[in-house]
């Protein structure tokens, strides 16, 4: 590619009372190319009330976009996702002090591919989820979706066979979340998801422990199980995702963060530590080490992958 340009107007609406948001883009890519069907275009409007709120997305990305600046990870689409809440507020007392709101949603996406506009994405999405006080949180939905697969595909990522291109699948799963009071030192989450995935099924589990530890900083654990059982001659899998972290204030100015996460799926510890001194306002000195390698069990046999000590400075310039 020669060269690559990027033109467009945008344009953003809102009412002075809050209660309609619109937005509009439309861009034009030109290349030493092809450039028949070379834009992308997008709509969102929405519509806010006490007790109802609409939104309806559109986008457009036309086959032979080229942002070569940005980030495009699919062309060729044309995709809607209409959606609509209802929110309910007690207003007897008793319920006013046990439940904040009441809401019922429905989430949708339709993506459809060029240039015949064949569908190749649904999701619908119901919802129901009760705000408690505190942000604690209970969440129940059912997920129901549809996929055409352009290529083969594994849905184990464990190289096993692969679902053949061309293929399409119906498949559901409900989902069950829910966090407890934000406002205690200790507070936590727990999340099961089951049902069908592709040809098979699927189930998850995982919960997230938090401890506010007062005045210094937050230690949290996140562990997720995953189990995919697909038919023969499929692979089938039992994934495990785990990530300890730890974010730490010693001073008002010394900061430091920690991160691990070890996942079954690709056979990978990563470490993350960013250690930070604040020196003056906005201007601050930063310590980063990564590592990755591959371990047969956690903390078992590392064979490295990569690792990388950073250290960056930003100094506020006020002229």
């Amino acid at each position: 590619m020669g060269y690559n340009r990027v033109v467009g107007l945008e344009y953003n609406l809102f009412s002075k009372d809050n209660k309609w948001e619109a937005e509009l883009f439309y861009h034009r890519s030109i290349t030493d190319g092809d450039d028949r069907n070379a834009h992308s275009a997008s709509l969102f409007v929405g519509h806010f009330l006490r007790n109802w709120r609409f939104s309806a997305p559109f986008q457009f990305i036309g086959e032979n976009y080229q942002a070569e600046m940005g980030f495009v990870p699919r062309t060729g689409f044309l995709s809607a996702s209409p959606g609509v809440t209802h929110l309910i507020f007690p207003k007897k007392k008793w319920w006013a002090e046990r439940i904040i709101s009441i809401g019922l949603r429905l989430n949708t996406n339709f993506t459809f591919n060029q240039p015949d506009y064949r569908l190749t994405d649904r999701e619908i999405e119901p919802r129901l989820f009760i705000e408690f006080p505190g942000q604690s949180r209970l969440d129940i939905r059912y997920e129901r979706n549809y996929t055409y697969l352009f290529f083969a595909f594994d849905p184990t990522n464990s190289g096993g066979e692969e679902l053949p291109e061309g293929s399409d699948y119906n498949y559901g799963r409900w989902r069950v979340f829910y966090r407890s009071d934000l406002r205690r030192d200790f507070y936590y989450d727990a999340r099961i998801r089951m049902g069908t995935f592709f040809n098979g099924d699927y189930q998850e589990y995982g919960f997230g422990l938090n401890y506010r530890w007062q005045p210094v900083g937050i230690l949290a654990l996140d562990v997720r199980y995953t189990d995919i059982q697909l038919p023969a001659p499929y692979n089938s899998a039992g994934i495990w995702l785990v990530g300890p972290r730890a974010e730490l204030s010693f001073t008002r100015n010394l900061f430091f963060s920690a991160f691990l996460q070890y996942n079954t799926q690709a056979n990978n510890v990563n470490i993350n530590t960013r250690l930070q001194w604040r020196f003056r306002p906005v201007s601050d000195l930063f310590l980063v080490y990564t590592d990755n390698y591959f371990s047969e069990g956690f903390f078992m046999r590392p064979r490295g992958k990569n690792r990388a000590i950073v250290l960056k400075a930003t100094y506020w310039l006020n002229l």
